[in-house]
């Protein structure tokens, strides 16, 4: 065998490994944008479901609690400002989620971006559970003193719901944090 034959025989090679690589990296860059894409279109669904029903809300709640319920100032002046501060809320979350673009960003960006996503998710969750507390409170309270079955209701409710509302911000977390699982994994690499 030649000696030149074989180093371009080698040198062939080595191309073809260089060109695999490439490849592979495309590839793995494709799949870790469509992750992500699938993992921001879910969390915006959510979050773009949650702002609609608080503003929706925002317009029902005060004359569902005067009209309707004959509610003393207290309950529905904290209920009435419940919902326009989630809607602040939950579109803070939204908007910083729309701002996630994984074809155009690269796995490190796409990492920071659901790193700051997940920081400011824990953030806003703390935020509106502190708000919400004195809410049911005073709802309770004004269940308590009409009926005490409408009170157990109340409070049969307030256990469903936030058990539903546990399990999706739950569901949502795993799905952030899988994601950026994978993404600190494709960065060491």
């Amino acid at each position: 065998m030649n000696l030149d034959t074989l180093r371009q025989s080698w040198q062939s090679m080595k191309i073809e490994v260089d060109g695999i690589k490439e490849q592979n990296r495309q590839l793995t860059q494709r799949i870790f944008n469509n992750q992500a894409k699938t993992v921001r279109d879910y969390v915006k669904r959510r979050y773009r479901m949650l702002v609609i029903l608080g503003v929706a809300y925002s317009f029902i709640m005060p004359w569902l609690c005067v009209r309707e319920l004959q509610m003393s100032v207290l309950p529905t002046v904290l209920m009435s400002l419940f919902f326009p501060f989630s809607v602040v809320i939950n579109g803070s979350v939204l908007y910083m989620t729309s701002r996630i673009h994984p074809s155009k960003m690269t796995v490190k960006e796409m990492l920071i971006a659901f790193t700051n996503l997940k920081i400011h998710r824990s953030r806003c969750r703390i935020i509106g559970y502190t708000v919400a507390i004195p809410v049911l409170i005073a709802l309770l309270i004004y269940m308590r003193f009409i009926d005490e079955a409408m009170f157990y209701a109340g409070c049969v409710g307030g256990v469903i719901g936030a058990c539903i509302g546990i399990y999706q911000d739950v569901k949502m977390s795993r799905e952030i944090r899988q994601m950026r699982r994978s993404l600190a994994e494709e960065l060491e690499e």
